[in-house]
């Protein structure tokens, strides 16, 4: 088996959240992950999350709101080649409140790289498309805090290559990593380059 925490985050009353996987190096592939601790290291609660496909499903982000409820970002393996984007948000108890998934053009590799909340409690999502025929897209989603997309337009955005800015719209932080995945377009470091 292997286990890996990927983001770490603190609740408001001292709760440690770990986001990663949990599985084998079996065909299937691992499970996303969320495990709860109280201050003392004492796990509270853990979730799984396996796709539909049963393949490799890796927690990659994590980010908290204000009422302690926990947002993940998974990359989920459909196919050898074909990976969707899924955010998953859970309450404070544990209790997965939704999910959505972000699949691209038939037959590519979409990846998630940053996750984020705004003061509204709003979830911002970036990411990059590989295709067949493109490898340089990329794509952000805005998303209310009961998952839906509320900002027309946003699930697929091409990013200036030459001022290498985002959307204005994005928060500094999902703009900053979607920037630095603009520069690594020509993928000689992709994915593992923005872990």
């Amino acid at each position: 088996a292997h286990d890996r925490g990927t983001d770490v985050a603190v609740d408001s009353v001292g709760r440690i959240l770990v986001a990663g996987y949990i599985g084998s190096n079996t065909l299937q592939g691992p499970d996303a992950a969320l495990l709860k601790f109280d201050a003392a290291g004492n796990l509270l609660w853990d979730r799984t999350w396996d796709g539909p496909a049963g393949r490799s499903d890796t927690g990659r982000k994590l980010a908290l709101a204000p009422d302690d409820s926990a947002y993940v970002l998974v990359n989920s393996e459909q196919t050898f080649s074909d990976t969707d984007v899924v955010t998953l948000s859970y309450g404070a108890n544990g209790t997965l409140l939704w999910s959505d998934t972000y699949a691209g053009p038939a037959f590519d590799r979409d990846l998630g790289w940053d996750l984020t909340l705004d003061p509204a409690g709003r979830a911002y999502v970036v990411g990059q498309v590989f295709t067949l025929t493109n490898a340089g897209g990329y794509f952000a989603i805005r998303y209310d805090r009961f998952g839906n997309r509320d900002y027309p337009g946003v699930e697929r955005v091409r990013f200036d290559p030459a001022a290498l800015e985002g959307p204005a719209w994005l928060p500094d932080s999902v703009a900053a990593r979607a920037e630095l995945a603009q520069f690594h377009e020509s993928g000689a470091r992709g994915d593992q380059g923005l872990a």
